[in-house]
């Protein structure tokens, strides 16, 4: 295959998180083209590409991706991915969208605890 060209390193880096996006949802369509994966699993992908001089993260799941760096016998743990659980708005207002329950982020009836999807699930 022949090299790629891109005018700015925009179109660069937007070229490999679309290839990244694209991986997961090739992912998420051939599970869901299993009925029997459908109802009994669920998914957690963590990946991190390191191109050049950046680093692209992706997750799903119950994922968390940190990059841990040392100075001078100092450790530094820096998040570089989201929770995608229902403590994050952004998470709770794209279930919100994607279903027809009425209240889709609530509290377990039997526990009560923290909030979940459906009161079940930890993760959206």
């Amino acid at each position: 295959s022949r090299p790629l060209n891109f005018e700015t390193e925009e179109d660069e880096r937007n070229y490999i998180k679309e290839a990244i996006r694209s991986c997961f949802s090739s992912m998420d369509n051939k599970f869901l083209d299993r009925p029997q994966v459908k109802s009994t699993t669920g998914s957690c992908a963590l990946v991190a590409c390191f191109y050049k001089k950046w680093v692209f993260v992706a997750n799903i799941g119950d994922s968390r991706a940190i990059l841990c760096t040392s100075a001078d016998d100092e450790w530094c743990a820096k998040p570089l991915s989201v929770d995608q659980d229902c403590q994050n708005e952004k998470e709770c207002m794209l279930v919100r969208q994607r279903t027809a329950d009425k209240n889709p982020i609530r509290r377990s009836p039997l526990s009560g605890g923290p909030l979940r999807v459906a009161g079940s699930l930890m993760v959206t």
